[in-house]
């Protein structure tokens, strides 16, 4: 029986994190593109390899909200790929919290405000907003198991900074949540800031495509088929596993296509499949 190896593919979105969000920034005479459009491009580049199976996860509201807002008519596509299993829209609220700093309420109301763009998008009941998310979140909350399950989720994923040792997340009230963090996993990625072109100094010209951007696309995928090789030997009894495939800025790469495609026809105990975190849930 051949090994399950899957990919879930996913850019690390944070609204500001070294750029503004829905603007730019100019400094010293540079021109620094704001989030909202890097995020654009690479929600661009997904939708244009989903027909090939290409999957993708993401779920705080204020990404897609302006995304959709800038890109109208894209929505018809983003609503197909959630129906179809391609896109999960993850609860992630209307952003990623840094839960040790906000109160209780506050919590809440992350997730609450995100509700009703949520069902307008995919529907209250996508399964995708059955997965929470704590990524790259600065501290885990010992309330927030019971926030989670409030709002919905019925396991939670990607706890940073403070992980957890068992797959229970146990809130201080009692409330359990499955974790998925410690299934048969590798990592690899790409971890790139796109520069400002140099050429026009981000303003915008012929050479940059009007972007304002030197964009540094490029998946290392000698190092993704180590971490895949890796984590098969690492966990040898493991009938499948899961590579968390995360960039940063790094928009994705239909050479990652290409990968899977021979990989699978040169590999006869192990197939790679483009997956998403419901999925993973699922097994």
């Amino acid at each position: 029986m051949k090994r399950l190896v899957y990919l879930l593919a996913h850019n690390h979105f944070d609204p500001t994190w070294r750029r503004c969000f829905d603007r730019p920034a100019v400094y010293n005479g540079v021109t620094v593109r704001g989030y909202a459009e890097v995020e654009a491009h690479a929600i661009n580049a997904w939708l244009d390899l989903a027909p090939r199976g290409y999957t993708f996860h993401e779920g705080q509201a204020v990404v897609w909200r302006t995304y959709l807002q800038r890109h109208p008519e894209r929505k018809a596509a983003v609503q197909a790929y959630a129906q179809s299993g391609l896109l999960d829209i993850i609860l992630a609220g209307e952003t990623i919290q840094d839960t040790v700093l906000g109160t209780a309420e506050g919590l809440v109301r992350n997730f609450l405000v995100a509700q009703p763009f949520y069902r307008d998008l995919v529907g209250a009941d996508h399964p995708g907003l059955r997965i929470a998310t704590v990524e790259d979140a600065f501290g885990n909350s010992p309330n927030y198991p019971q926030v989670l399950k409030g709002v919905g989720a019925e396991a939670v994923g990607w706890l940073s900074y403070r992980t957890l040792d068992e797959h229970i997340w146990v809130g201080i009230d009692g409330t359990k949540l499955p974790c998925l963090d410690l299934h048969p996993a590798g990592h690899s990625g790409a971890f790139a800031k796109h520069m400002p072109c140099p050429d026009c100094q981000g303003v915008g010209c012929a050479t940059c495509a009007q972007t304002g951007l030197r964009f540094v696309d490029g998946f290392d995928l000698d190092t993704l088929a180590h971490s895949i090789t890796e984590a098969l030997s690492t966990h040898a009894d493991a009938p499948w596993v899961a590579i968390r495939f995360l960039t940063e800025e790094v928009r994705p790469d239909a050479r990652v296509v290409d990968f899977i495609e021979q990989w699978n026809r040169e590999h006869a105990d192990s197939e790679i499949r483009f997956s998403t975190p419901l999925e993973l849930y699922r097994q």
